[in-house]
């Protein structure tokens, strides 16, 4: 699996823009990373909320060397 959602701000040669003003609600996520931020965040992010976020299974290495990233929500660096 991968992220069920992934949102990233690149900043491009010509512009820089940031992800803003966007709202998840009640989505079912099965066997996924879960919902992820970054991991490019260089434009900016601002105004995202997530509400009623359900997971069913987690599929991650990650999970080994963080044990809080089985949570469902990774922020990327």
């Amino acid at each position: 699996g991968d992220d069920g959602v992934a949102i990233k701000a690149h900043a491009s040669s010509k512009r820089s823009i940031a992800s803003e003003n966007m709202l998840f609600t009640y989505n079912q996520f099965y066997y996924t990373h879960g919902f992820s931020l970054g991991s490019e965040t260089d434009s900016g992010m601002r105004h995202i909320a997530v509400r009623g976020l359900s997971i069913d299974g987690f599929n991650s290495n990650d999970v080994h060397d963080d044990p809080y990233s089985s949570n469902g929500l990774r922020i990327k660096s």
